[in-house]
């Protein structure tokens, strides 16, 4: 009798095993059918205006016109920490997403004082890319090229004033992740965002920096900046002209902003499939695209999947470039 016991338990817990992941099939099942059944919350953790916003309006419009109602709400602070904070306690129910872009792998190897990271949230949907930042020099620098500009650093070490725009910003790591493959020595000049920049390197204050391309172009244009290379994986419909980094010969240096949504620890799968076809939808409209292309933004799309093993790679990135930088934000 107790060998019989002993047989008929582990069949037993089987049982009850198999019966508990039938019925979880059954409520994803009836979860994925039901969903979405209210509003759903998009939320940007930066200021109104600015890329991330941008960006994750025009998704939020379509998906608005033909999925359900979606709102996009702004909670900015602490590059990102905040609003990160707050998704990261809510419940994984489907109705509010993080816009989640290059900090969500930075900051916690920054701060490692956060309660989240970057494993903490469900990828969702990668949506688009950018506006892409742009290396530039004063119009009456003597470089034409990105590899001038590595010739004259290394001839020279820490001699090329670099106009830094906030420190921990996708401005900053590209240009640190430009010292290290291009293998230069610069003396930084930090300020406090883009916008600064822009005068310094109009008078000649500083020898080089990283900036939005939608604020390049009218320098450009103006000839108060000269554009050397766009930190981009293919040339910008804003200045189609300008050569890539990889084209200018620095494949491992791009780093293009990037924004997707990510969710609570918990959310089912059925509904991160279900948003991430919807968010692809959109992505492929035409309109959509057409909306993109004014800003200067790229399309990214891919699976749940792509967009977790994008997140990977760029955590494994950002860690060794953070090491070996010896980057540190007060």
């Amino acid at each position: 009798m107790t060998i019989y016991l002993q047989r008929a338990a582990p069949l037993a817990w089987m049982r009850i095993v198999l019966t508990s992941v039938a019925l979880f099939a059954g409520v994803t099942e009836a979860l994925a059918q039901s969903y979405p059944s209210r509003l759903v919350r998009l939320i940007v953790p930066y200021p109104v205006g600015g890329s991330a916003d941008l960006v994750t309006r025009i998704v939020a419009d379509k998906l608005s016109s033909s999925w359900t109602p979606v709102i996009v709400e702004s909670k900015p602070g602490a590059n990102g920490n905040i609003a990160s904070d707050y998704v990261s306690r809510l419940p994984g129910d489907g109705y509010t997403f993080l816009v989640a872009s290059g900090f969500l792998t930075v900051n916690p190897l920054l701060h490692p004082e956060l309660k989240w990271t970057h494993k903490t949230f469900v990828p969702v949907a990668l949506m688009g890319g950018g506006p892409p930042n742009v290396f530039v020099t004063p119009a009456a620098a003597p470089f034409a090229s990105l590899q001038e500009i590595v010739r004259n650093a290394k001839a020279k070490p820490r001699q090329l004033n670099v106009g830094t725009p906030s420190l921990g910003s996708s401005n900053h790591f590209g240009l640190e992740l430009f010292y290290s493959t291009a293998g230069i020595e610069v003396f930084p000049i930090v300020y406090t965002g883009t916008p600064p920049v822009v005068p310094a390197l109009v008078r000649g204050d500083v020898d080089l920096s990283l900036l939005p391309v939608t604020l390049v172009v009218p320098q450009v244009r103006g000839e108060r900046m000269k554009a050397l290379a766009i930190s981009s994986t293919k040339r910008s419909s804003l200045m189609p002209e300008l050569p890539t980094v990889a084209e200018a010969g620095f494949p491992e240096a791009v780093l293009l902003p990037w924004f997707g949504l990510v969710a609570p620890p918990g959310t089912p799968r059925a509904v991160v499939d279900a948003v991430n076809a919807e968010v692809r939808k959109a992505l492929a409209s035409k309109d959509v695209i057409e909306r993109m292309e004014k800003i200067g933004a790229e399309i990214l799309g891919g699976t749940a999947d792509d967009f977790q093993r994008h997140i990977d790679r760029e955590a494994e990135v950002m860690g060794r470039l953070i090491k070996e930088r010896n980057i540190r934000i007060q």
